[in-house]
């Protein structure tokens, strides 16, 4: 039976969850100029055993928008342990379950300890733009003082941003989340000597940076520039947003970690950066273990996983020879599907001892049936 992606699931939340204690952040998934994905990572510390329940998902920033027609990027979560097991492996699980509005969730037991949350997407639906506006949205204007102030749509999308850059959501900035925000449109620090501009020139609340205030900061780089905008698209442009101020590069989403037996576990950002070779191969190491096996027939050492769920499938190859091997996997008679790469049919190369993504494929509408098939020729 083709696999259904408008089912209407619902996700089994564990019963009494109000009395678990609950710990969250935000973050965000940015499309890089390479085509690759950044975001922001977690560390979770477990003073005691305990059973987890974990969901993932997209923030809609204006719900009152319609999206019906636009489907949800997939943002899932991958847990790490802290150091690799006796098979060298990491991966601890993955949040495998949705529900129709794109949350993922997933629960398990888990030991006493450190570990490594990673959010991923597989880029079939958040991606590097194919077209630009053909206007650019105006930033800047005078007002009747010959003053450049921000025009209420650059003030609009700069409230945006400071909802994703709220990490903890509670309206405000702390130095902390300002720095991870610094760190991605600018790929440095917030250092002392900034961080007392913004403590002696804008609005703070409890020491921390209000909206208000942070607008104060781009009206502050307004002016210093005198008018020259091209500051301002740079950090627009980094934070996923194009010249019609429509964020199309990013997804913010929430994170939220429930733990059962442990009162005192500790959920902090680690970092944000590009996914690493951990994430690549916990996310081939979920379709090892989870999908079905298929030695090609060709060859003794070539194996495909393929991992199908009701709303994704991801085909892994397997090089287990002393050289490349090259194998045409070929999708294209799979129905209403779209690829992390351009084409449903092409040839993939695994490096000797290594392992690759094929394809990741999505429904393209799931409102939908879809169905995947692949069929698979070792080229050499």
């Amino acid at each position: 039976m083709s696999p259904v992606a408008n089912k209407r699931i619902k996700l089994p939340e564990p019963k009494r969850i109000k009395d678990w204690t609950r710990l969250h952040s935000k973050g965000c998934m940015y499309v890089d100029e390479d085509g690759t994905f950044t975001s922001h990572q977690y560390s979770l510390r477990l003073p005691d055993d305990t059973s987890v329940w974990v969901t993932i998902e997209p923030i809609d920033l204006h719900p009152e928008e319609d999206h019906s027609k636009k489907p949800p990027v997939d943002i899932i979560l991958f847990v790490l342990r802290d150091k690799p097991d006796r098979d060298g492996n990491r991966l601890v699980t993955f949040t495998e379950q949705r529900d129709s509005k794109g949350k993922y969730c997933v629960r398990c037991d888990l030991k006493s300890g450190k570990y490594t949350l990673i959010p991923f997407t597989t880029g079939c639906r958040l991606r590097r733009r194919m077209s630009v506006p053909k206007g650019e949205s105006k930033l800047l204007k005078k007002d009747k003082d010959d003053k450049y102030v921000l025009t209420k749509t650059f003030r609009d999308t700069l409230s945006d941003i400071f909802e994703i850059a709220d990490l903890d959501g509670n309206g405000l900035l702390s130095r902390e989340e300002f720095n991870w925000y610094n760190l991605r449109t600018s790929g440095e620090a917030v250092a002392d000597e900034e961080w007392e501009v913004v403590e002696d020139n804008v609005e703070l609340k409890k020491g921390e940076l209000t909206k208000k205030g942070f607008l104060e900061l781009n009206q502050m780089e307004a002016e210093d520039n005198e008018g020259d905008t091209e500051d301002l698209w740079v950090t627009l442009q980094t934070m996923g947003y194009n010249k019609g101020l429509t964020m199309d590069e990013a997804c913010p989403f929430q994170l939220e970690v429930y733990t059962e037996e442990c009162d005192n576990a500790v959920l902090k950002v680690a970092d944000i950066q590009a996914g690493s070779s951990a994430l690549h191969e916990a996310v081939c190491q979920s379709v090892i273990n989870k999908g079905d096996t298929t030695k090609l027939k060709s060859s003794k050492e070539l194996y495909m996983y393929i991992y199908l769920s009701d709303v994704r499938a991801t085909v892994v190859l397997e090089n287990k020879s002393h050289g490349k091997a090259t194998v045409r996997l070929d999708c294209s008679k799979s129905r209403n599907c779209t690829s992390h790469r351009q084409d449903l049919d092409l040839e993939v190369d695994i490096p000797s001892g290594g392992c690759v993504v094929g394809q990741h494929i999505l429904p393209l509408k799931e409102t939908a049936e879809w169905s995947f098939m692949c069929t698979e020729t070792v080229i050499k």
